[in-house]
């Protein structure tokens, strides 16, 4: 019983990392548009606000591959520490959202892509629970020491399969589009998209 209470952090944390890298990489043009409405209301320009698909493809990539490598239990120490630093981030954000003005002009923190959405409220208060998950799943492995090698195969099919998803889904055509307009549709309209796809 004590095993399966252990294992339960990284199970919950893995499987929300998974469904979220997901549903944002299979559609990662909804994923670039709610990052430019991020980048518009905080006023950045320049770079970053000009290649929000390359962005999109980074953030859901990263999502995807940090949950992928929860569920294998590789490198588990340096897996806990980066999973506490994400849902940091993730919180802090979504404490923006719902507590401040501006952050409530954002309709939804886009944390599902556009599969669904849920309000500032539920959303901070599922990091907040995934934050407290990530901190136990940390202090669960915190003695565990470091193994050479191991684990780096798995970790590098984990990386290669969770860029690959994104980026298929943004060069070529995306399997899911969540929105109304139709799978694929207007999906070279997004700024940013033909530098990406120049690059590859």
């Amino acid at each position: 019983m004590k095993c399966i209470i252990r294992h339960i952090p990284f199970l919950l944390l893995g499987a929300c990392f998974v469904a979220s890298g997901w549903l944002k990489g299979v559609d990662p043009y909804g994923t670039s548009l709610k990052l430019s409405e991020y980048f518009r209301v905080w006023g950045w320009s320049g770079f970053v606000a000009d290649h929000p698909l390359a962005w999109s493809v980074c953030l859901c990539a990263g999502e995807l591959c940090l949950g992928l490598l929860l569920l294998s239990g590789v490198f588990r120490k340096a897996v806990a520490w980066g999973t506490v630093a994400a849902m940091s981030a993730f919180t802090a954000l979504t404490a923006w959202l719902a507590f401040s003005p501006v952050g409530m002009s954002v309709q939804d923190c886009g944390c599902f892509g556009d599969a669904f959405t849920l309000g500032h409220g539920a959303t901070l208060l599922k990091n907040v629970l995934l934050w407290a998950l990530a901190v136990w799943h940390l202090w669960v492995v915190r003695a565990e020491t470091w193994h050479g090698l191991k684990g780096w195969r798995t970790t590098a099919c984990c990386a290669v399969f969770s860029l690959a998803v994104p980026l298929y889904s943004a060069v070529w055509l995306p399997p899911v589009d969540f929105l109304p307009f139709g799978r694929g549709a207007a999906l070279s309209a997004v700024p940013g998209f033909w530098s990406v796809r120049r690059t590859l």
